[in-house]
């Protein structure tokens, strides 16, 4: 899916639980990371419904309490994880939560959870 047809798409009305911004240009990502921050958090403040973890820095049980967490006076958050695999020492861990947290989102509509990255290979289950 490209940006167009991600906006097409949230235009729409659909907003998904869970995306995967991957790609070589970082504006590319930017500009999607900014068109679901938009349509998540329209109604309500960004202090409380947006989480910001990076990879080299989040642990598995900061992902899980982030996803978590219930919106407060909006209808949505939002969690973005940047660079998952960008962990020193075991990245695996962090990898292995994200596998687990996206199929238990697919149940619910107040957490939008968006992992961006440079690379992403395919063949990992957290990409799957």
């Amino acid at each position: 899916m490209n940006l167009e047809e991600l906006s097409s798409e949230i235009a729409a009305g659909t907003i998904r639980p869970a995306y995967l911004l991957a790609g070589e240009e970082p504006l590319l990502r930017d500009d999607a990371l900014a068109t679901i921050q938009e349509a998540v958090l329209a109604d309500g403040p960004s202090d409380f419904n947006l989480d910001r973890l990076t990879g080299e820095s989040a642990t598995p049980a900061s992902l899980r309490d982030a996803v978590a967490a219930l919106p407060m006076l909006s209808p949505r958050r939002l969690v973005v994880l940047r660079d998952p695999e960008g962990r020193r020492g075991s990245a695996e861990e962090l990898t292995d939560t994200i596998a687990e947290v996206v199929p238990e989102l697919g149940g619910q509509a107040q957490t939008v959870f968006v992992v961006t990255a440079e690379k992403a290979d395919r063949r990992l289950r957290w990409v799957k």
